[in-house]
This record gives structure tokens, C-alpha cells and sequence, in this order.
């Protein structure tokens, strides 16, 4: 039935209706139709003759039509360049700068405007222009109540208020060329607004569709994979991937704008790649985001009519769960059926670890697993990899690199479905992946959650491999498979935040703590080691502590580990307690003495023999924070000192757990070593083992985890900052200083003097508030400049290059990560440019600042005495010049300039010097023989 025609059904005033054939011909040179139909005339036949000296036909403009035409003009006044207010659904109002998209190069489309928010990292979207409003300096929407987001809402008001100031080719250069996987995430923001907009664009073409019919729906790419064997590398398929209509095929859980025409392979009998036209396929069950809906989600939404289709019934119909005989649901019905829950060795009766001890035996090492050599005979060649892997991990979930997919398999693969949603892939065994490209999503999410991530990579590709068989006497079927290697293992303690992992989600440190024990009489002392590896800076000490373990509780509660190691069988039953109560959330392991958790001597022999600290020329050279750890007598340096055994001690469970997990070279040859000492100890000249015959007293306060949470100091009962007097007065600007005002917080100080000097400070400041309000706004700007530094000295770290597994990984990303990594390199430039320019600012208060505190933090040496910044004016110009840098963020490399690297200078110059003698040569030739 057709709806009633009303006046409500038009967007704009209807033209008196001219019928002479000259002003008939005069409206049809416009691009949009020539003649509006009235109510009264709306019925009438319409004649199809066009009219001569127009280029197109006359067309009748419908209500629907002439709200399209209105649509097309809004958002002109929006302009490139400009600073708005936008908003997405479920986020708050957060500034943006209006911009061109990538690939439509232009910011209208429609009724949407399209912008990049003030964020770090920028991001973009296609936003409805109801959405989005004119910026007005002053002029504040109401901001996000989460305090993380409210602190990045303060950042992105504070970069817009500076660049409204700045001119429009000032403000073009604030644009972020995007990679292609940004743009494509980009897309799918712009499906959503799309969707949340639909009701409002069903009603526009309710007038012009039939009943019934649904509008043109948007195809997606579907890919299924088998589960047998996708097992060897393989390469890209550059052919456009068309829609699997099969509704029994698995699903693979996987983004679709991250798979772009990926084929797997299977293996022969003899083990050779063989292609497979199998497709992976989409998740219907991916977890939601903020801002990207699933596919369920999206196709609920995009019908128009109240009444479905066969067909559209059919396309809806592949996005739910299938349970067949091929592909498994992790429920109820079927969670007893996987092949690898039939396993002998694996069932609890008769698990054994490696060593074929039983979980009764004292010995018993629950991260291996026994498997049998009859078992690995009949396998594949990759999944034999895979279970030799899992035999001494057993206790990780193995990413197992599979061409351009991270594959998990059995109970990896159940583990997928159950934390992270991933579908199962067709087959009997239990089996899913993702792409390489969302590891560090997908990674982060189990180890939120108190999983081990094992990431295995190809280390050679199909040719090497077929080379290395080449030179073999007789290559068995195991043979012909491409090695593969674990190149990281990531938990709790152990994040970096790679160019892979990502961004850290928060400022607050994440210690990998290990403890030992040594009780003599009444007395125990412990030896602590603490380190945060994203960081990379080693906490090292050793203590005497009293009956109740008081300062153990406040290493605890002042620096809080997420993960412990400790000696095995050395801990007393106290100290055990302490931690299976206070610490009973964190992850704990115990380490074997000796071979896991080392001794004094082996831990300084290892790190000697390592090269961790040995320069070419001078060879070991312990770094100066370490030697404080040593023997004067050992002139060698493989000696513990006698007050810090246990320290070094408890240094050598950290190497080795860090060895286990690939870390080490990274974070060792830092080369950053701290001394740490009980709160009540430090300010005073005692030694670790305290006086009694004379009172000392600490310059801070000693604050332990009760009072802590008694006060509600940095956290209440809950573990929530909400209302402790941390949340009050964190108004930190950067990640580094939030960690450094949570230090100052727990160890308040008492020492009149230092107390002095911060009230000094503070007064000053007070006195200059439109220094501290540029100050903030520059600082907001500078990124984790501790944990940049850590990240660019693994990236620039030549002992690392050479012998890890990483430096001989096969990445089909390795493009769009190289230029992660110049991006890091360019942030951290700035970051340091940014902090110099503060220190400017100071500066030029110099005459009238009083502050000693603040003349320490912003003059060098040469400008007063107790000055401490550095001068980084002179590195910094060299790195500015060293290469140009818009070309390395487009290419992903970096070319140094002329005069920067004498020997890669004179490369070039050799390599011009032989092409030109060839061209010579080759002109030589054609003049002689009389050709072009």
C-alpha cells in the first residue's frame, strides 16, 4: 500500500511548474533533474522525450530524489583543514581536524563529514554532520567520566586549542597518511555509522522502493580453511575472493578487512606444498568493539523492510554458528568429541612431564609434557613441529605461524573459541587462526586474561627449504616442511609492546619480581630482583626483614608485581603464605635451584660469557649501576659481593626466565641497574643490616600495604583508584610522570628541606599560570618516553639482529612494521624536542626563578651549577639532518644523507662510479655495431 503523499515528504521548496519547452531545456542542463512534481500532478504520465540541447534525459525529481540533492549540499561548510566537535555513537564529543579521505580524496560524502580525531595515535571516521559542530576555543562539551579517558580528552583539547591558532597549510601538515590496514580499519567505521544512521534512511526510501524489497546488500569475502594441512607456507593469491555460499564451512574468526586474498596450502604424502582452493572464512562471533560491529550485527541492521527475502534469509544464514559433523561448536554436545581429548598421554592419569614424571613427584615440571615417539610418527610434518613445541611448552598457547596466519591447534584452539571467540575451521581436529596482522590484539587479550602466548615464526621460506633438502643425503618427509621457531614468549611480566604487540593500554608498571629466601637463626634476609620489561631497568637489592615481613609487604605494596618467581623448596612456610594471600591473584612459579633459579657464580659467568655488556674493542665491560653487585677482591668481576649474594642471585632467575622467553638480549645489554633499598633505609648511611646501637631515620616515610589501603592511597579494598587520593592528584600530563607521582605517593617525604624545595616550586608555578597551561599542553604531546627509548634500543640492537629468532622470521607484514618503527623513532625525536622546548621556556624565566628544584630541572650545567637537564640540542639537530623524514614514513626505510655514514658514502659512490663505466660502455657498443 502506498503511503499518503504529504508536504512533510519534501526537503525543499518546490518551483512553480513551467510546461513551455524553453525553460524545460533550460533546467535540463543541470546535472540533477529538471522539473519537480507536485502533489496534484505526482500521478500524471510524464513524458520520456528528452529535451534537445540537454546532455542527459529529463528525469522527475521525487521527494526522494530532492532530499538526495539536499544531502549532496550539506556539510559544504565543513572545509578541509577546519577544527570541529565530532562524535561517534557511545564515545564522548572529541575534537577533530577535517580532512580529505585517503582513497575518495574528498570530506563530504553524503550526509557525512569526514575527520581525524586529536588523538595519539590519530585516528579517522566518516561522521554524520549532525555529529559534528564548529570548535571555539574556551568552548568545552562535556567530558568523558573515566579518568584514562578524560586525561586524553584534556590532551586532544589541548592539541586543538594550539592548532586553531596555526594557518590552514600549517594544519594540512597535522594530516596522517594512514597504511593501508589503517585505512581499512578506517572503513569499518564508516560501515557503522552508516548502520546507526539506517532507521533515518530507511524512512527517505520508503517512498521510492517496493514492498518488500530490501536494499542492494554489501558483499563481504568469505574464507574457509581446512584443518588438516594449512600447515606450510604458501603465498598470497591476488585474485578477488568471491563469496562461499556453503552454509556447513567453518569460520575463522577473522576481521574481514584484515584478510585480503590469502590462500593455504596443503602437504603431499611426501610433504610438498600443495595448493589448496579451500577460502577461510569470517567469524560470526568475533568479541565487539567500541567501534566495529560484527557481521551479525551490521547485517541485522541493514534492511530497510520489515518482511526478508529467501535469498537475504540465505546470505544472514552464513553468519550464524553451524554445528556439522565437519565443523565443531564448543559446547556442551560436542566438547567431549575432540580428537585430542581421546589422547592417551594427555589424560590426568597418565600425563607426565617431559622427564616422564608423574604430577605426584616433588620434581614434577608442569610446563613440559611426554609425548610419545609413536605418536609423532604418524603425523604430519607441521603439526610434528607443533607438538614437539608443545612438549616443552605446554603450559602456552602456541601461535603457530602457518604463511600468513597465527594457527592454533587442539587445545590451543579451544582455548580461541572460548576467550577470544574465534571459530573453529572445518575438520575433525579442533583448530582456528587470525591474520599476522591482529597478533598483537589477539595476544593481548589472553594475556589480560593470565595466558602464556608463544609466537612461532617460519624462519625460512619454501625455497630455502627446498635448498637445505637439496643438501642432504636423504631427506625424510619430516624434512620437506619450512623451519619454524619460537620467537617470543609473552605473559604478564613479560610484555615489551613491540612494533607486534602494540600500544600499552596504561602508564602503570607491569614487575617480573623474583625472590629467595636465606633464614639463619631469627634472621631472614631476603634477595629481591624486580624489572619492568617494557621499561627495562632492573631493581636490585637485599634486605633483613623482621618477624612480620614488613618490608617485604611494602616492596609489595609499593612496587606490586604481576608475576613472581621464586626458589623452589627455599621459601619458608611464612614467606609462602605472604604471598598465596596478599599476592594470591598474580601469577606465580616456582623455579628449580640451580638449573632454573642460579647461583651467584653462574649468573655472573653467564652474563660475562653472553656479550650482553662486551663492547668490539674493550671487550666485557660491566655496566657502572652493576659493579656496586661485585667483589672488590674479583678482579675479574665473577664474584658476588658478600652484602648482595641473594641480589645476584635472584638476577639469575630473572636472566633465565627472560632467556626462556627471548627477552634477555633486549633487555640486559640496556645495561640499566638500580640498587634498591628499603623506604625506612633510604636518606640514611646504614648498611642492610641495620645498627640497633644508635636511632637512624629515613628521608621518607614508611608507608606499608595495609596503610595503603587503609587510607585508600592509591587504591581502596576493591583494587579501585575511584576516590583514593592517587586519583585526586593524578594530573600528570605524561605516562612517566603518573609512574613517578605514584613512587612519591606511597614514600611521602619527611625531610624539612626537601619538603622546602617542592613548596617552593609549587608557590612559583602558582605564581605563573600561563607557563604551567603552555607547559601542559606541550607535554601532553610527548609520548612514554621510557618505554619509546626501550623499544628503539631493541629495534637498533646489533647482538639481537644476529642471533635471534626474530632476525630470521619471515613476515608478510614486514613493510607496514618497519614503518611502525620509524614512526616510534620520529615520536621519540619529538618527544625529546618537545621536553628541550620546555626547558626554554623555563629557562627564559631564569632571572626571576627562585626555585632551586625547578633550576635543576630545566638548566644544563652550563647555565647554572645545579643545573641537571641535558644538552640534546646537538643530537637532536644531528638527527634532523641525518635523513630525510617524510620519505622514511612513506617508504618504511631510512637513507642516510650525504656526509652522515662516510662508508655508506663511499658504497654509493662506487656502485655510480661502475654504472656509469657500464653505460660508457654500452654506448661504446651501439655506436660500434650502429644500434639504438
Amino acid at each position: 500500500m502506498s503511503q499518503k503523499n504529504t508536504l512533510f515528504n519534501y526537503f525543499t521548496k518546490s518551483p512553480k511548474v513551467v510546461n513551455d519547452e524553453n525553460s524545460l531545456s533550460t533546467g535540463s542542463k543541470t546535472p540533477q533533474s529538471s522539473k519537480l512534481v507536485t502533489p496534484k500532478s505526482k500521478n500524471k504520465k510524464e513524458s520520456k522525450t528528452p529535451t534537445s540541447g540537454s546532455n542527459k534525459s529529463n528525469k522527475t525529481l521525487t521527494p526522494f530524489s530532492a532530499s538526495k540533492k539536499h544531502k549532496e549540499d550539506e556539510g559544504k561548510e565543513f572545509n578541509v583543514c577546519d577544527i570541529v566537535w565530532s562524535k561517534l555513537d557511545g564515545y564522548p564529543w572529541w575534537p577533530s581536524l577535517v580532512c580529505d579521505h585517503p582513497k575518495l580524496k574528498k570530506h563530504v560524502r553524503g550526509n557525512d563529514i569526514h575527520v581525524q580525531f586529536f588523538d595519539n595515535p590519530p585516528t579517522r571516521a566518516w561522521v554524520r554532520k549532525k555529529y559534528v559542530e564548529k570548535y571555539e576555543e574556551g568552548k568545552r562539551k562535556l567530558a568523558p567520566t573515566k579518568e584514562k579517558e578524560k586525561e586524553k580528552w584534556r590532551a586532544a583539547c589541548s592539541e586543538a586549542d594550539s592548532t586553531l591558532k596555526l594557518s590552514v597549510p600549517e594544519r594540512n601538515k597535522l594530516i596522517v597518511n594512514f597504511t593501508d590496514e589503517e585505512s581499512d580499519s578506517e572503513g569499518d567505521v564508516q560501515d557503522v555509522e552508516e548502520v546507526e544512521d539506517g532507521e533515518e534512511t530507511d524512512k527517505e526510501n520508503q517512498d521510492t522502493q517496493n514492498e518488500g524489497q530490501s536494499p542492494p546488500q554489501k558483499k563481504r569475502r568469505i574464507l574457509v580453511l581446512d584443518s588438516e594441512d594449512s600447515e606450510d607456507e604458501y603465498k598470497p593469491k591476488k585474485d578477488e575472493l568471491e563469496q562461499h555460499s556453503d552454509s556447513e564451512s567453518a569460520s575463522s574468526g577473522v576481521e574481514e578487512d584484515e584478510v585480503s586474498g590469502i590462500e593455504t596450502v596443503d602437504e603431499s604424502e611426501e610433504g610438498t606444498p600443495v595448493k589448496d582452493n579451500k577460502k577461510r572464512k569470517r567469524s560470526s562471533q568475533n568479541k565487539s568493539s567500541k567501534k566495529i560491529k560484527t557481521p551479525c550485527e551490521l547485517e541485522g541492521f541493514s534492511s530497510s523492510s520489515p518482511r526478508l527475502k529467501d535469498e537475504t534469509k540465505a546470505k544472514l544464514a552464513l553468519f550464524s554458528p553451524k554445528v556439522s559433523s565437519d565443523t565443531k561448536q564448543n559446547n556442551a554436545g560436542d566438547s567431549e568429541s575432540w580428537p585430542h581429548l581421546k589422547l592417551e598421554f594427555l589424560k590426568p592419569n597418565k600425563i607426565r612431564d617431559a622427564k616422564r614424571r608423574t604430577p605426584e613427584d616433588p620434581d614434577y615440571d608442569p610446563r613440559t609434557l611426554y609425548i610419545p615417539e609413536d605418536f609423532k610418527k604418524n603425523l604430519t610434518p607441521a603439526l610434528r613441529q607443533w607438538w614437539e613445541m608443545k612438549s616443552q611448552h605446554f603450559d602456552c598457547v602456541l601461535f603457530f605461524k602457518v604463511g600468513k596466519f597465527y594457527e592454533l591447534f587442539h587445545m590451543d584452539a579451544v582455548t580461541g573459541a572460548t576467550e577470544l571467540g574465534i571459530q573453529y575451521m572445518k575438520g575433525d581436529n579442533a583448530h582456528s587462526g587470525f591474520p599476522e596482522i591482529a597478533y598483537g590484539r589477539f595476544s593481548s587479550s589472553l594475556i589480560e586474561k593470565g595466558y602464556k602466548v608463544a609466537r612461532i615464526e617460519q624462519t625460512e621460506t619454501p625455497e630455502m627449504m627446498g635448498e637445505r633438502c637439496k643438501g642432504m643425503l636423504k631427506a625424510t618427509k619430516f624434512d620437506k616442511v619450512v623451519k619454524r621457531e619460537i620467537c617470543q614468549i609473552t605473559t604478564k611480566g613479560t610484555k615489551v609492546y613491540s612494533v607486534l604487540d602494540g600500544t600499552p593500554s596504561g602508564a602503570e608498571c607491569n614487575y617480573l619480581l623474583a625472590l629467595t629466601e636465606k633464614t639463619v637463626g631469627d634472621s631472614t634476609t631476603f634477595g629481591v630482583c624486580f624489572v619492568d620489561t617494557s621499561i627495562g631497568i632492573f631493581h636490585m637489592g637485599q634486605f633483613i626483614d623482621d618477624r612480620h615481613l614488613s618490608r617485604l609487604r611494602t616492596l609489595l605494596a609499593h612496587h606490586p608485581p604481576v608475576q613472581i618467581l621464586y626458589e623452589r623448596k627455599v621459601l619458608s612456610e611464612k614467606t609462602m603464605q605472604l604471598l598465596n594471600t596478599s599476592m594470591a591473584s598474580v601469577l606465580k612459579e616456582a623455579l628449580a635451584s640451580e638449573s632454573e633459579f642460579w647461583s651467584a657464580s653462574k649468573t655472573l659467568s653467564t652474563l660475562a660469557e653472553g656479550g650482553y655488556f662486551s663492547a668490539e674493542s674493550n671487550g666485557l665491560n660491566w655496566p657502572e649501576g652493576f659493579k656496586q653487585f661485585l667483589s672488590e677482591a674479583d678482579s675479574l668481576g665473577l664474584s658476588a659481593h658478600d652484602d648482595y649474594e641473594l641480589t645476584v642471585r635472584a638476577l639469575g632467575a630473572c636472566t633465565w626466565y627472560l632467556k626462556s622467553c627471548f627477552l634477555d638480549q633486549q633487555l640486559l645489554s640496556m645495561g640499566q641497574f638500580d640498587l634498591y633499598q628499603p623506604r625506612d633505609l633510604i636518606g640514611t648511611d646504614e648498611p642492610v643490616s641495620v645498627s640497633v646501637g644508635k636511632p637512624s631515620f629515613s628521608h621518607h616515610m614508611v608507608l606499608d600495604g595495609v596503610t595503603l589501603k587503609n587510607l585508600d592511597i592509591v587504591e581502596d579494598y576493591s583494587g579501585e583508584k575511584e576516590g583514593t587520593l592517587l586519583q585526586k592528584l593524578e594530573l600528570c600530563c605524561t605516562p612517566f610522570g603518573k609512574r613517578l607521582l605514584r613512587q612519591w605517593i606511597c614514600s611521602p617525604l619527611c625531610d624539612i628541606d626537601s619538603i622546602k624545595f617542592r613548596q617552593d616550586a609549587i608557590s612559583w608555578l602558582l605564581e605563573n599560570p600561563s607557563l604551567v597551561s603552555d607547559v601542559r599542553g606541550i607535554l601532553s604531546q610527548v609520548p612514554d618516553l621510557e618505554r619509546m627509548l626501550s623499544r628503539i634500543h631493541t629495534q637498533g640492537n646489533a647482538l639481537r639482529s644476529k642471533n635471534h629468532p626474530d632476525s630470521r622470521a619471515v613476515f608478510f607484514e614486514d613493510h607496514t612494521y618497519s614503518k611502525r618503527k620509524i614512526l616510534d623513532f620520529l615520536q621519540t625525536l619529538n618527544g625529546f624536542k618537545s621536553a628541550e622546548k620546555v626547558a626554554l621556556m623555563f629557562q627564559e624565566k631564569y632571572e626571576t626563578l627562585s626555585s632551586k628544584l625547578l633550576l635543576q630541572c630545566s638548566c644544563n650545567k652550563d647555565q647554572d651549577e645545579a643545573g641537571k637537564f641535558p644538552n640534546l640540542g646537538e643530537a637532536l639537530q644531528f638527527f634532523d639532518t641525518a635523513f630525510d623524514h617524510e620519505e622514511a614514513k612513506e617508504t618504511g626505510r631510512i637513507n642516510p644523507s650525504k656526509g652522515v655514514d662516510p662508508e655508506y658514502d663511499a658504497v654509493k659512490e662506487e656502485l655510480r662510479t661502475i654504472k656509469k663505466e657500464l653505460d660508457d660502455y654500452l654506448n661504446s657498443q651501439k655506436s660500434y655495431f650502429g644500434c639504438k
